[in-house]
């Protein structure tokens, strides 16, 4: 991580985690992680724009949890089937919430369920009256 776009000396070297992503110019970015403010240039490392989610998801079989959207990075646990929320996505990666924090999963063979198609309440237009 450096403190300016171009210069020389890092301020720190950054390990793998979630940055957030608060300014970009050319393929510099400027992010806010656990060792404070500063811009990335991505290459030779990995980038990850993550989508947020809000849906679950039946786990139909035994699924390693990861730290990273990567199958080689540190594993936690290992999940029995059962029913998951989903915060994020990445690719074929799903970012879950469980009570030991927030891990990765391989979401090529899972479907999701969105949050919208549970059941939600039918919201009128202003000034219109929903239909009984």
């Amino acid at each position: 991580m450096y403190s300016k776009i171009g210069v020389a000396d890092s301020i720190s070297n950054l390990k793998p985690q979630q940055v957030e992503v608060t300014a970009q110019k050319g393929d510099w970015y400027k992010v806010i992680s656990d060792q404070g403010t500063g811009w990335i240039q991505p290459s030779p490392g990995k980038l990850a724009v993550v989508e947020n989610m809000n849906a679950t998801a039946e786990l139909k079989d035994n699924a390693y949890t990861y730290k990273y959207p990567d199958a080689f990075s540190p594993k936690g646990s290992t999940l029995s089937p059962q029913t998951v929320q989903v915060i994020g996505r990445w690719s074929d990666w799903l970012l879950i919430n469980t009570n030991n924090g927030n891990w990765w999963i391989d979401g090529r063979h899972i479907e999701l369920n969105s949050a919208a198609e549970e059941a939600a309440p039918e919201i009128a237009p202003e000034g219109e009256v929903p239909a009984a």
